[in-house]
């Protein structure tokens, strides 16, 4: 069948326009190579401060099709000082589009695409702030005599393949992104403008603080950001993220203002499965969810509204909320499920004042087995703490382990918990909420995996109550306390009553390895031995009373290789060997050897009062002491002062390397009362060397004062006494 001829000349009147305008954008570019590479390369030049290469250039409309765009391959471009050395961008192409109506009948070369294949892009900022992506001129750093017809007018930028490292030393932040693809539109050279983005990452890595927060995390994005460049302002209109398996809904707004900025941001995942949640986590969740069974749906979200301005203190208001509905968590290899879990957590601080924060956790429950666990809790402030609580729990502590999977502890026993707590915390005032609480636990184990052996047959009876507003009506009950570690008993039970006026009632016996109990915890620089056999019972009011007669105090504790770590002091103290024993108020040195630094030190002595010592807040603890010492340097005692940091302008003057050596201060708490008849052979001091030292020295709440207190000086003998 023929084609009617009127057809017949419609194809091919279309085919030889096609052929034609063809073989115009093949032979188009040909007539302008050199003009317009010659544009690019003095645009180039004018504005940025950076050491670019690139191997070749070519102009077609078929690179980037149907854009005529000047491609330049094997692109380089190295970063601004300190690193004019290194690399900030290297592509296998950089290719810029070209407006061909400005360049057929203006003759001018206008920019208004930008094409990077298969980038490396390196951003780098060292320990003093300095970055090396200030490579763009500033204006009044470009030549007067510019005469480049060359312009940027950019409505289309297209990174494919790229890979993205950012390196701030001075925040200790990293940043890498690979297989990074992103695709920008909007009129960017208007005042106001809509700049459509979406962008993906096959790989995202985020660490900051020497902690990795992501790890090979795939981030998909579609955005819409209105920015206004005359008043600074950014409107987050359309902003959705997948993180992972993830979906985040991104909006607000952001502003500069003259003296800060004003933010509205919200980001929110709603009725997500909890799975794609722990999909979005920092690494250390990774292979625990791949072994995990997680089922159920939750909501994410922050939203932080307000303005800043630093010279005012003023700060936006921030708020978190994170729910989770019908939620199931269990190993793959447990036998049961935590299964029903339910809660609505919604954390918020006004102003990010933190001391001011307001914390709500309502319907928390869970099924786990015929186990169970129920709570609310709500309270504001930190320092003055307003709360409300009610709590009732009773599982099985290997059902509620096996079902988490956890990897650094495995748990055992039967846990009661049951309670409410309703007012105010605020220990200034001496207010303590209404508290009505009991715990108790069966036949417990603890195993980490930081040591080999479990602490094993746990038993605890336990409760805090008040039923006042007042500090004074709260009492402490451990009714009960057992456990077996590396073959060790210990056996405790105490009861405190009224903290403000202490009255106590202790019994404890049995060895504790601190050091091995210390690793189960993996608590570090924690080691040393306690044996104790203690009964003791009083109160302050009949110590105050001197009326020792109503004190019951009897047994010992024995103590071997305490290392002690005190904040005053600069260096560790380890009590080789402390035996003490307990008569009345008093606790006995009976033997008691320690070493400080290179000082090896001998005690022998009494201490008065601990017990009120170590629980109320204005008690000071009192005792005698024969105290000697083969060496005492001084400098080892000494807490560094804070040296004020020069400003760059300013030179530090020559100091003595003695003026250094004494650099500190000799620190005496304000607590004690302590009177030390000491015995030193030698005390050096910087350079100063004092033998046969002897007196009395009396630390009496921040003060030291020197009583009958003898030295040998090069030979001299010298008596002192003074404050």
């Amino acid at each position: 069948m023929k084609l009617p001829k009127i057809l017949l000349k419609i194809v091919k009147y279309t085919a030889g326009s096609l052929l034609l305008v063809l073989l115009l954008m093949f032979l188009f570019p040909l007539l302008f190579p050199e003009f317009i590479e010659k544009e690019v390369k003095a645009y180039a030049n004018q504005h940025i401060d950076g050491k670019l290469d690139f191997e070749s250039s070519s102009l077609s409309f078929f690179n980037h099709f149907p854009s005529l765009t000047l491609s330049l391959e094997r692109f380089k471009l190295n970063g601004s000082a300190p690193f004019q050395d290194q690399n900030l961008v290297r592509a296998e192409e950089v290719a810029f589009g070209v407006d061909l109506y400005k360049l057929v009948f203006e003759s001018t070369v206008e920019i208004d695409e930008i094409y990077v294949e298969n980038p490396e892009i390196a951003i780098k900022v060292d320990t003093q702030g300095r970055a090396n992506y200030n490579v763009y001129k500033s204006a009044d750093t470009k030549s007067k005599s510019d005469s480049s017809t060359t312009a940027i007018r950019l409505e289309h930028i297209e990174i494919n393949n790229a890979k993205l490292d950012y390196a701030d030393q001075s925040l200790n932040f990293l940043f890498n992104a690979r297989g990074f693809n992103y695709l920008g539109v909007g009129n960017l050279d208007r005042a106001v403008f809509d700049l459509q983005t979406t962008a993906s990452i096959q790989a995202l890595d985020l660490a900051y603080g020497g902690k990795q927060y992501l790890k090979d995390k795939k981030v998909q994005a579609e955005l819409i950001t209105k920015i206004n460049t005359n008043s600074l302002a950014f409107t987050f209109e359309k902003n959705d993220l997948i993180i992972n398996k993830l979906a985040v809904r991104f909006n607000g707004l952001f502003e500069f203002l003259n003296d800060g900025y004003f933010m509205d941001i919200s980001a929110r995942a709603s009725d997500c499965n909890l799975d794609d949640l722990f999909s979005a986590l920092p690494p250390e969740y990774t292979q625990w969810q791949s072994q995990t069974m997680l089922q159920g749906k939750a909501d994410v979200g922050f939203s932080i509204k307000g303005k800043y301005a630093a010279a005012t203190n003023t700060n936006p208001n921030f708020n978190f909320l994170f729910n989770v509905r019908n939620g199931l968590v269990k190993s793959k290899s447990a036998p049961m499920p935590i299964e029903n879990l339910n809660f609505k957590l919604l954390v918020s601080a006004r102003q990010l004042n933190f001391s001011q924060t307001n914390v709500s956790l309502k319907d928390f429950n869970f099924k786990l087995g015929n186990g169970f666990a129920k709570a609310n809790y709500v309270s504001t402030g930190i320092e003055r703490i307003l709360m409300k609580s009610d709590v009732q729990a009773r599982f099985d502590l290997k059902d509620f382990s096996d079902a988490l999977n956890l990897d650094f502890v495995k748990l055992r026993g039967s846990l009661k918990a049951e309670g409410t707590i309703a007012g105010v915390y605020e220990a200034s005032k001496s207010l303590m909420p209404k508290t009505d609480f009991d715990l108790s636990l069966n036949n417990g184990e603890i195993r980490s995996s930081y040591y080999p052996n479990p602490i094993q047959n746990i038993n605890i009876v336990a409760g805090v109550f008040n039923k006042t507003p007042k500090l004074s009506s709260t009492k402490v009950d451990l009714n009960n306390i057992q456990f077996t570690f590396e073959k060790q008993a210990f056996t405790a039970s105490a009861l405190f009553v009224n903290p403000e006026n202490i009255s106590y009632k202790i019994k404890a016996a049995g060895a504790l390895d601190v050091g091995r109990i210390a690793k189960v915890f993996k608590i570090s620089n924690l080691d040393g031995f306690l044996d104790m056999k203690l009964n003791v019972s009083g109160a302050a009011s009949a110590i105050a009373a001197k009326n020792f007669g109503a004190l019951q105090n009897d047994g010992y504790l024995k103590v071997r290789n305490i290392r002690l770590k005190a904040g005053i002091l600069p260096l560790d103290f380890k009590v080789e060997k402390g035996d003490f024993s307990f008569v009345k108020n008093q606790m006995k040195f009976d033997a008691f050897t320690a070493r400080y630094g290179s000082s090896e030190l001998r005690m022998n002595g009494q201490i008065l009062d601990v017990i009120p010592f170590l629980f109320e807040k204005d008690a000071v603890l009192k005792g005698n002491f024969l105290f000697e010492a083969d060496q005492l340097v001084v400098s080892e005692w000494m807490a560094a002062e804070p040296v004020a940091k020069p400003n760059d302008s300013e030179t530090l003057p020559e100091t003595s390397t003695a003026a250094a050596k004494t650099s500190g201060v000799v620190v005496v708490p304000t607590n004690l009362d302590i009177t030390l008849r000491a015995k030193a052979q030698k005390i050096v001091y910087n350079d100063l060397n004092l033998n046969d030292f002897f007196g009395a020295v009396h630390a009496d709440r921040g003060t030291l004062r020197l009583a009958k207190t003898g030295f040998d000086l090069i030979g001299c003998k010298v008596a002192a006494t003074g404050t």
